[in-house]
């Protein structure tokens, strides 16, 4: 998968959806401080997730170049297990301004790819619970 065709449709889907997903500190943001927030994991995790599915629906990955997407992201994600999980992902979203490079790489780790596995998951049991297939009626993919 092209990174210039995923950065595009990760921008997209923000663009897209921004009134229904947003960052609580953006609604009257102060640009004079630094962004705080917790809930910066819910915002960058669906749209990283969300621009997944936007490529696949698209026709630009077909299914199983979007199931070797998720699965390097939970690789990368378990690989790291012992460092991006030691906080709640609620809690590494507030910690995202005061990081060091280090600490920031982590951070990015867990809020775009740890909360992208997260709404895969819940798509997932959503889809179980409800008998929806992932593939769409409009997708055949062989």
């Amino acid at each position: 998968m092209s990174e210039v065709n995923h950065i595009l449709a990760h921008e997209y889907f923000h663009l897209w959806c921004a009134e229904q997903i947003q960052v609580e500190a953006l609604r009257r943001p102060d640009y004079t401080k630094p962004l705080v927030t917790g809930t910066l994991w819910l915002n960058e995790g669906a749209t990283e997730y969300m621009s997944l599915v936007l490529l696949y629906h698209a026709g630009i990955v077909d299914q199983r170049g979007f199931q070797a997407e998720i699965a390097r992201k939970y690789a990368q994600v378990f690989s790291q297990q012992k460092i991006a999980t030691k906080k709640t992902l609620v809690e590494t979203s507030r910690g995202w301004t005061n990081a060091g490079l280090p600490e920031f790489m982590t951070i990015t780790l867990s809020i775009y790819e740890r909360g992208a596995v997260n709404f895969f998951a819940m798509d997932l049991s959503i889809r179980s619970q409800t008998q929806e297939s992932w593939v769409s009626p409009t997708r055949s993919d062989t």
